[in-house]
């Protein structure tokens, strides 16, 4: 038994399947099953019940406890020796999700690895990242949730706002005028829009919670001609008149090109429906550099995530 041995079960716990592990571990299904039999073996006990989804015995989940620790210590040992020896090496694991991967992360990690080229990224998107931050299984969060737990440490990345989106077609064929939009949402509901289509984001995000906020208080039921998560394809839809949409900022910004952009109209809705996005990792004993050094990159990259009108909650 080994510090390996405590990764291997560590990831296998949070997959819940032998295929999915062996995956993530780039090692082979046969080989990460024999390894935990053998650690059975050796502890005299049954860890896992090899059913779909795996479970974890009293013995496994107790293991996992003890597995967790240490490999938390092991990880702050070798991040504390790299910055010692000024020779950073290893694997930064960062959760997000599927959307601002995709604004974020391809400019982030290609400037990041520029200033640290033996660091690899790994990123996991649109998982329990608070859970898994937790449970060690991860290094560095960007969300929008602010966990009550008390041995996270937050720091403020940008504040992201939601808007009505709807393209300059469909407007012209509604009833009713920008200015008689704009003055609805200024009062809370989106009575104007009664006849108007929309293109839904089923996913639960802030784009979700925002456009339930605007329908409670609406005298109507909505239009929805198409529910999906993917925002950059309610985007495309809303430019095909299929649908007006609720839509983070930076995600109109960073999928549309000028043309596009040109097509739509855009409402901005009230403050109180925007959402503070946040980087968070657990305090440690000992904290990597590294996860500062993403962190600074990306406040060098993006200076417009930090201007807020007030960094009070």
């Amino acid at each position: 038994m080994n510090f390996q041995t405590m990764e291997y079960f560590i990831v296998l716990a949070a997959e819940k399947n032998f295929t999915r592990a062996a995956a993530r571990l780039y090692i082979t299904q046969q080989s990460l099953s024999s390894h935990i039999a053998a650690v059975e073996q050796e502890l005299g006990c049954k860890l896992v019940i090899r059913q779909t989804p795996l479970e974890l015995t009293y013995a496994g989940q107790t293991f996992l406890r003890y597995a967790t620790n240490y490999w938390n210590s092991y990880l702050s040992m070798k991040h504390e020796f790299c910055d010692i020896a000024n020779n950073q090496i290893g694997i930064l694991r960062i959760g997000t999700s599927y959307t601002r991967s995709y604004i974020f992360m391809p400019d982030l990690i290609a400037t990041f690895q520029k200033k640290w080229p033996n660091i690899k990224i790994k990123v996991y998107e649109d998982l329990d990242m608070i859970k898994q931050l937790t449970d060690g299984n991860l290094d560095l969060v960007i969300t929008n949730i602010k966990d009550k737990t008390p041995n996270i440490e937050y720091i403020d990345f940008y504040e992201e706002k939601i808007k009505l989106v709807m393209a300059e077609e469909l407007l012209s064929s509604l009833n009713c005028s920008a200015k008689d939009i704009t003055a609805a949402i200024d009062k809370g509901h989106l009575n104007p829009l009664k006849h108007c289509p929309f293109v839904m984001n089923d996913s639960g995000g802030v784009s979700f919670n925002a456009a339930q906020e605007f329908f409670q208080h609406s005298e109507f039921q909505p239009i929805v001609k198409c529910s999906l998560g993917n925002i950059k394809t309610i985007l495309a839809l809303c430019l095909l008149n299929v649908g007006a949409c609720f839509a983070p900022e930076s995600m109109i910004y960073s999928t549309l090109s000028s043309k596009q952009f040109s097509q739509l109209v855009i409402f901005p809705l009230h403050n109180n429906l925007h959402y503070r996005i946040r980087f968070g990792y657990l305090k440690r004993t000992y904290q990597w550099s590294i996860i500062n050094e993403f962190i600074e990159t990306a406040l060098e990259i993006y200076p417009w995530a930090s201007r807020y009108p007030s960094q009070q909650e």
